[in-house]
């Protein structure tokens, strides 16, 4: 999985046009291609951090390394195979015989976000309601939901690589937890008291309106006998 965000930016730096600066998120571990969009040349000179790892010129290729990379001659995009954290960096194609212009891509190895943690769930309950302060955690930020049965509002939000979010439905708290590059989320049953409050609320709700109902209707026959009387 990748995403990418670009800034739509042609600039000239040291007498070339450059076209953008693209930064690529990927997945560590996977296989990675850099590419030129619509620009094209003759020959094209891939750079990492200042230092050159392939050329293209004519149709012809060579590379740095065979094993990490590969330059795909049709459309002189660059591969990265089995990308690691020290491959990510700042990669720049120089097209032109003269170097006449470039483009930039910022690429940023992440890996997969971990399994969320749920924990400290605590029980508020009286005959009718259940309220659960929830907190998920993963890769060192949490999340502090107050939930209902019905839904959760977040309380206290501590992130700073991973975006988590806490849902509840048909009984299950489940907390999600992402990053760039990937998604996992974790499930975890309400405990008997909540159960038991539920099954409660359902088993009281219709007496409770049955109730009303008749109390109305024994209003209604007072007010019209003593219209009456």
């Amino acid at each position: 999985m990748k995403m990418t965000e670009n800034e739509e930016l042609i600039l000239k730096r040291n007498g070339a046009w450059m076209h953008g600066i693209h930064q690529q998120y990927e997945l560590l571990g996977g296989t990675v291609q850099l590419s030129l969009g619509e620009q094209r040349s003759i020959k094209i000179k891939w750079k990492k951090d200042d230092f050159v790892v392939a050329v293209v010129e004519r149709g012809r290729s060579r590379t740095k390394s065979e094993d990490k990379f590969i330059v795909n001659a049709s459309d002189g995009s660059l591969i990265i195979k089995n990308v690691t954290e020290r491959d990510s960096g700042r990669y720049e194609a120089v097209l032109g015989e003269w170097e006449e212009e470039i483009v930039e891509i910022h690429l940023i190895v992440l890996e997969a976000v971990s399994e969320p943690i749920i924990g400290s769930i605590l029980h508020q309950s009286d005959s009718f309601t259940c309220n659960i302060s929830v907190v998920c955690s993963a890769d060192g930020d949490s999340v502090t939901y107050d939930c209902s049965l019905q839904h959760c509002t977040p309380s206290n939000i501590s992130l700073t690589r991973v975006e988590i979010t806490i849902a509840i439905e048909n009984g299950l708290v489940e907390c999600t937890a992402s990053n760039r590059v990937s998604t996992k989320k974790s499930l975890q049953q309400i405990n008997d008291a909540c159960s038991k409050t539920s099954a409660e609320v359902a088993w009281h709700f219709p007496w409770i309106t049955v109730g009303w109902a008749l109390g109305g209707a024994l209003l209604a026959c007072f007010l019209i006998a003593s219209l009456y009387s």
